[in-house]
């Protein structure tokens, strides 16, 4: 492969040319549907919506949804290449932000929610901690797809000793 590379290559099956990247459009749609499960699986955050679950069942839910993404047909092995892509793309970059943005907001509303039914500590910072409760939703992710030996029930095992260790 000398004087090849990455960019030389033919796009996989599938892919077609956005903005001069190669981006996989054919599941872009279920894509688009994972993302707007999770969104929904966060709740809309209106006051008198279901009753605020704690911590831990809102991220069970949230890594629910990704488990359901990340098999071996799970299109979020798409998710990946879309973020790199976006890193290229400043269109596809803002598709990334605006979506990942109102998935990070309704992690931030679930926090300010759980805070007011008394499920966060009061003096908590929602936005930091809804900033938090998000990012582990795409490292639970990449940890699946890249790493392996990870499920749902370890990561929740984990969030529950760092949430426990707080107490002490």
């Amino acid at each position: 492969m000398s004087g090849s590379s990455a960019a030389d290559s033919p796009a996989p099956r599938g892919f077609v040319g956005v903005g001069g990247h190669d981006v996989l459009h054919r599941d872009r749609p279920a894509l688009a549907g994972g993302l707007r499960q999770l969104r929904e699986q966060l709740g809309d955050g209106r006051a008198g919506a279901e009753p605020v679950p704690s911590v831990e069942e809102a991220m069970a839910r949230a890594l629910a949804v990704a488990d359901a993404y990340t098999g071996p047909q799970g299109v979020a092995r798409l998710a990946v290449q879309v973020w790199a892509e976006s890193l290229r793309d400043p269109a596809l970059a803002d598709f990334v932000a605006e979506t990942y943005g109102s998935i990070r907001a309704r992690f931030v509303e679930f926090a300010r929610r759980a805070q007011a039914a008394g499920k966060l500590p009061a003096d908590a910072d929602p936005r930091q901690v809804g900033s938090v409760l998000f990012g582990m939703v795409p490292g639970y992710i990449l940890q699946r797809l890249l790493v392996g030996g990870v499920d749902a029930a370890t990561y929740d095992a984990g969030l529950r000793a760092l949430l426990d260790s707080t107490d002490r």
